[in-house]
């Protein structure tokens, strides 16, 4: 699906098949936008994206804005790529025009692992979304085939409403490689911190508290000793001059 638009649809696009867990399908979506979509009162009809039994979904250069309920992509390939793609989630603060706030519940949702890759992407969470998660992984129980990776590469996570930027449950199954991201407002980069590796420290501002009392511990350090050496100079300077004093005055 290239340049296209689903604009106010109960769900934008829904893959599924028809033969069960063969995972043959190879599903593109390029240069498409997804706005206002959703149907808060039909259960089956709630992702912007929702892709099932497929091969690999490969996500390109995406908007998707004010969805009115669940995620903007949900993907149970078992390979999923989004790139250089916006998600708005419940939030259309800086969404072009016509974007409605909506009540999306996660950006980019991976239920059943696999591999996956985000890269270039920018997620902007409100305090509308209904899941506080940005990303989710691996919630629903892994596929049972393939492997199981987690990616994120140059990939911006803004929130004004203290969320989690990656959720992955139940446990570490994946951990995620991190790299030349940005986080802002989150409360968390991930609710496992020991599953993640890579960048987040150098991403996450340290406070200024934090900065200035180490500042302070090197100003003291440097000041103790500069003293502790002068204090070393006067001992020799004085014993030097006992000693002379001796040898003159025997």
């Amino acid at each position: 699906m290239e340049n296209s638009k689903f604009i106010g649809n109960q769900e934008g696009i829904l893959t599924s098949s028809d033969s069960g867990r063969t995972f043959a399908e190879t599903v593109k979506i390029l240069n498409d936008q997804f706005i206002n979509n959703g149907n808060p009162n039909q259960a089956t009809f709630q992702h912007a994206l929702y892709v099932g039994d497929a091969a690999s979904l490969d996500v390109e250069n995406r908007l998707f804005c004010g969805q009115v309920i669940s995620h903007d992509v949900k993907s149970r390939a078992l390979s999923t790529t989004v790139k250089d793609s916006t998600m708005f989630i419940g939030s259309n603060s800086g969404a072009p025009a016509g974007c409605d706030v909506g009540s999306t519940s996660v950006g980019i949702d991976i239920p059943n692992g696999g591999v996956a890759d985000l890269v270039n992407d920018t997620l902007i969470q409100g305090p509308a979304n209904q899941n506080g998660a940005m990303v989710s992984y691996g919630e629903e129980g892994l596929h049972g085939v393939g492997t199981n990776t987690f990616a994120i590469t140059g990939s911006t996570f803004a929130s004004t409403a203290n969320g989690l930027a990656i959720q992955e449950l139940p446990s570490c199954v994946a951990p995620v490689t991190s790299a030349g991201n940005t986080f802002q407002g989150v409360r968390a980069v991930i609710n496992q911190p020991n599953c993640i590796s890579g960048d987040p420290p150098a991403d996450v501002p340290e406070p200024a508290s934090l900065w200035l009392l180490l500042t302070a511990l090197g100003c003291c350090a440097a000041f103790l000793a500069a003293d502790g050496r002068r204090r070393q100079v006067s001992a020799i300077r004085v014993l030097k001059a006992v000693s002379t004093s001796h040898a003159r005055f025997p």
